[in-house]
């Protein structure tokens, strides 16, 4: 939407924002478009009584949107936080923190191969799971080098899969010309593991980064589908 994968042309932000008494706080976040424009904060940077607040308050519903605002003008969405506030679609928000501990065995498994947890916002509410392009746009700020959730998934995860480095080579034919200068490094898959409030995704992604380049070539992302409907019919038919 915005034309680049870091509008601000960096791959950390302090987003500074104002909660419901006036007071200012500053997060530190990822602003990335990848699929959909996100705002990606590290919860751990939240003030403490964000973290602590139920979700359904209505004050700390304000206060997030007040970051995700904030986000829209630094990604040049929005003119200002005013104009931010009446396209609450975009862009949209997400809390990133390391995967909680687990005590049980049969959570041990899981909790190995998940990267990151998330908590999603919609229209200004939690999202009960994560979008699709929530997916596609966490993953590849978590194989990127130098974004909130890579910092994270990085620290909590010591085999992780984007730490390892790929060769270095000439420029893909398909990347931009302009890219020919930098030092671009061989698009590695990679399998990302999001969990989120109502359980996990995987996102298969397809990128490259160094300190000073970055591309993602593609994500992949699937869901299982839902049961919406299930019924009888019954009918009546003549003897002959």
């Amino acid at each position: 939407m915005t034309g680049k994968l870091f509008p601000t042309g960096k791959r950390r932000d302090i987003i500074t924002a104002t909660d419901k008494g006036g007071k200012r706080f500053s997060v530190n976040a990822t602003l990335i478009d990848a699929a959909n424009p996100f705002v990606v904060v590290d919860e751990s940077s939240l003030p403490h009584h964000l973290r602590t607040s139920t979700k359904e308050s209505p004050t700390y519903l304000e206060q997030m949107e007040s970051i995700r605002c904030a986000g829209a003008v630094a990604m040049g969405l929005a003119p200002n936080t005013d104009v931010a506030a009446k396209v609450r679609g975009t862009p949209k928000l997400a809390i990133v923190s390391s995967v909680q501990p687990c005590h049980s065995p049969e959570d041990r498994a899981e909790q190995v191969i998940a990267s990151i947890h998330v908590q999603a916002f919609s229209m200004g509410k939690p999202h009960p799971s994560l979008q699709l392009t929530g997916a596609a746009c966490l993953g590849s700020a978590v194989c990127i080098q130098g974004t909130v959730a890579h910092c994270i998934a990085s620290k909590y995860s010591t085999t992780a899969a984007w730490e390892i480095l790929t060769p270095e080579r000439t420029p893909s034919p398909s990347l931009p010309e302009s890219s020919a200068g930098l030092s671009s490094l061989l698009p590695a898959r990679e399998i990302v593991n999001i969990s989120h409030p109502s359980g996990s995704i995987d996102v298969e992604v397809l990128a490259a980064s160094s300190s000073s380049f970055a591309v993602v070539d593609r994500c992949i992302v699937s869901r299982t589908a839902r049961r919406i409907f299930e019924g009888n019919v019954y009918y009546y038919q003549d003897s002959l």
